[in-house]
């Protein structure tokens, strides 16, 4: 598995892509990860909100809401069966709760994320 992660300078977001390489590269043969939890320091505190899109299908799959301390987000990621592009908001009023959506915004700064697990397995 490799992760990638870029965090905005204003560090309320951050955007995502992790790369599931067990197996391969062929659909059928790739190997589900389960149990990985996403890290990126240097975030604001605060509550966000983490949408994960299938990287197959191209759709938002799933959403989490998790709350920033001490800068760390820390979010359990889906079971990862291939690709997954993840996108977290820092949230207040009236965007609690909703991921705006895939938008084009400027980013400075080195990689920031790296993700944590337990590695592939099955059940």
């Amino acid at each position: 598995v490799r992760a990638y992660a870029l965090r905005a300078a204003d560090s309320s977001r951050v955007a995502g892509w992790i790369l599931n390489t067990g197996g391969g590269g062929a659909a059928s043969r790739v190997t589900a990860l389960r149990g990985a939890v996403l890290e990126v320091r240097g975030m604001r505190n605060g509550k966000y909100v983490v949408g994960w899109w299938d990287c197959r299908e191209g759709v938002v799959d799933g959403t989490d809401t998790v709350w920033v301390r001490d800068g760390v987000l820390r979010v359990a990621c889906p079971v990862i069966d291939w690709d997954k592009a993840v996108i977290a908001e820092r949230v207040s009023g009236v965007n609690a709760g909703k991921v705006s959506g895939v938008k084009t915004r400027k980013v400075s700064g080195r990689p920031s994320g790296i993700l944590r697990g337990s590695g592939h397995g099955g059940e």
